[in-house]
């Protein structure tokens, strides 16, 4: 039987990461609206397309942590992964680079900039998964609201400047805030030990292949968006998705 301390401590993280993901929820939505707004259906389809294009890369993040949190022990492989990133990202520019020649594509340079974020989350990732080995909810709570917070500010950013640059802006801000949370987890997974941790409780390889195949299904019909419409009628449509996507939220 479990003790009233661990059952206390139970309810405290679980209420942690519920206040962190509502707030990280809201932000999305903030940054959305904030952004649709300001940038238009073109500049917002740009982004969307920019976001979904970069997020192809991230898609194997949950097996990452999961696998870091059965083997959080194995200490040099993990903490390097940040270099299969890096080779993650480059391959994304290599193939975006096929598309250069579409009179819709976007400059190359925008893609490199938001690119820039898919190393450190690549890291980010392992370092979130050796917290939750050790248990420190709270602190994985705190960067997903550091998250949430720096969202909102690159946002708040991108429209006190000219329109033609906001895109610039996003890439920057975007690409600082996961190199930043790689770097508070990182400093936060220091001090942890890890702790022995039930099987039963990180079976979830079914669960992550599921959410894989959701993601690219659901960030596939904004690749054919850009491609087959009109830059106006994409953004639209991509602004609608966004709306399609809040609603199981609120």
């Amino acid at each position: 039987m479990p003790d009233v301390r661990s059952i206390r401590r139970f309810w405290h993280d679980n209420a942690y990461l519920g206040a962190a993901t509502l707030s990280t929820g809201l932000a999305n939505w903030g940054y959305a609206v904030l952004l649709a707004r300001y940038l238009g259906p073109i500049g917002y389809g740009d982004l969307i397309f920019l976001n979904n294009w970069i997020s192809v890369g991230l898609l194997p993040l949950p097996a990452v942590t999961l696998w870091t949190i059965r083997h959080a022990d194995v200490r040099v492989a993990p903490r390097r992964l940040w270099i299969v990133g890096a080779l993650v990202g480059a391959l994304e520019m290599g193939v975006y680079g096929l598309w250069l020649g579409h009179p819709r594509s976007i400059p190359v340079g925008l893609v490199g900039l938001f690119s820039l974020a898919v190393p450190a989350y690549w890291g980010y990732a392992v370092a979130v998964g050796r917290l939750e080995r050790a248990r420190a909810y709270r602190r994985v709570a705190g960067l997903m609201m550091i998250s949430g917070l720096g969202t909102v500010i690159g946002a708040l950013a991108a429209i006190h400047v000219p329109r033609e640059v906001s895109l610039t802006v996003l890439g920057l801000m975007a690409s600082a805030l996961a190199w930043g949370l790689w770097g508070v987890a990182g400093y936060w997974v220091r001090p942890r030990v890890p702790v022995p941790v039930d099987p039963r409780a990180v079976r979830g390889g079914i669960t992550v292949i599921a959410g894989f195949l959701g993601s690219l299904w659901s960030m596939g019909d904004v690749f054919l968006a850009k491609i087959l419409l009109t830059p106006e009628a994409a953004g639209w449509y991509a602004g609608l998705n966004t709306v399609r996507q809040a609603l199981p939220f609120v």
